[in-house]
């Protein structure tokens, strides 16, 4: 068994509703959902990763405390559960299918998001040999 962790920076962010025009037409949050999948598949560069050989896939995404938020507040968020807006179900979407081209393979993994002082996602995946 090996394990691969990847570490993107930068705010994640949920999969978006779609349409049919979101092909051609250019919304800002499709726009940004595209060059969020971008960052996460340029972590993991040329290495391709058969999702029947993933034993569990954990993530972890940290947000940065809103600027206009009091300096006390902010501290007093950092290493607490984030409950706010992206929820874990559109982001789990958003990570597994910037990964997979199939991914209903991956069974086992947990989610949690976090205030932390810099926003990332980390990634960590347990391989079979």
């Amino acid at each position: 068994m090996s394990t691969l962790t990847l570490t993107i920076p930068g705010r994640p962010m949920g999969k978006p509703r779609m349409t049919r025009q979101d092909r051609w037409k250019h919304r800002p949050c499709v726009v940004q959902y595209r060059e969020f999948c971008d960052r996460i598949r340029k972590a993991v560069g040329p290495l391709v990763i058969d999702p029947e050989k993933v034993l569990r896939l954990d993530w972890t995404a940290t947000f940065a405390p809103p600027k206009s938020w009091k300096k006390a507040d902010r501290e007093d968020a950092i290493g607490t559960l984030h409950r706010q807006m992206p929820d874990r179900d559109n982001l789990d979407k958003a990570i597994l299918d910037a990964l997979f081209e199939r991914d209903q393979a991956i069974a086992a993994g947990t989610l949690l998001k976090v205030w932390g002082w810099d926003s990332s996602l980390t990634i960590t995946m347990e391989l079979e040999d």
